[in-house]
């Protein structure tokens, strides 16, 4: 299946936020928690709870069912003090694949416009050739799924994968829809997760790596006034502290969330 909680551990998850919402993304590439209209609000992913739920992978092709399907979860970090966060997987074979994570956000400033909730997802491979696979499982009581060719959608949320997604149920009552395309290394596929309703377009290769620039910009000119320079920096930087997320509020101003612990 896709995330399996007895082998990838709560810890290896990274976390991706806009400063409205935010996502879970597990070492193995599963988007397994996400609430998207806010932190607090209903998640249209919880597969990280309960085994039924939906998800969203992007990853290398994993063939087989049980074990013949699990591959060893990859490596994550930050990108530049950001929450834009990049996983590596690596197969048993010598392919390697970077799949970098971002909730798109321009910054926490008046003249901004809200963050849309777009999770944009660029798979790229570092060695290769690679499989790359993009699986959707709505979960449990989705209801109607309507699947066009690159879109799957259900619920509050479609899925464009930019290659055509076909049925690839795991069970009588666990449907699937799967993406696979072939990557030469340095090449890139990009997979987007949006609200139903939204008219956010298709992205390209380049237009999605601009968005995470973007995004990684927005961080680190937010976090910037946070941030402290000093000959002890390497010291603090190791120790527990706590930030305040920021809040962009519907007037489009920025504000604080409550204070949450931050290990860096």
């Amino acid at each position: 299946m896709l995330t399996d909680a007895d082998r990838v551990p709560l810890a290896a998850r990274a976390w991706i936020a806009d400063g409205v919402r935010g996502a879970l993304v597990a070492a193995d590439g599963t988007i397994d928690w996400y609430c998207p209209a806010s932190f607090g609000g209903p998640p249209a992913l919880w597969r990280l709870l309960d085994p039924g739920g939906a998800a969203v992978r992007v990853g290398p092709v994993r063939e087989g069912t049980g074990s013949g399907r699990r591959l060893p979860p990859g490596s994550q970090r930050y990108v530049g003090d950001s929450l834009v966060a990049e996983t590596v997987l690596r197969t048993g074979t010598g392919q390697a694949v970077q799949v970098l994570d971002a909730l798109a956000w321009t910054g926490a400033s008046a003249n901004r416009t809200l963050p849309t909730g777009r999770v944009v997802r660029i798979a790229t491979a570092l060695a290769g050739p690679v499989e790359i696979e993009g699986e959707v499982l709505p979960g449990a009581g989705a209801g109607r799924v309507d699947a066009t060719s690159e879109v799957v959608a259900w619920g509050s949320l479609v899925v464009r994968a930019g290659v055509a997604f076909v049925p690839a149920p795991l069970g009588r009552d666990r449907p699937r829809w799967r993406a696979v395309h072939r990557l030469e290394p340095g090449e890139s596929l990009v997979v987007t997760v949006d609200d139903r309703h939204s008219v956010a377009p298709t992205l390209s290769v380049g237009a999605a790596r601009r968005l995470v620039d973007d995004t990684v910009v927005a961080w680190q000119s937010w976090l910037a006034p946070l941030m402290y320079l000093s000959p002890c920096c390497c010291s603090v930087a190791s120790a527990p502290c706590t930030v305040s997320l920021p809040v962009t509020a519907s007037n489009h101003a920025a504000s604080s969330a409550a204070i949450t612990p931050w290990v860096r």
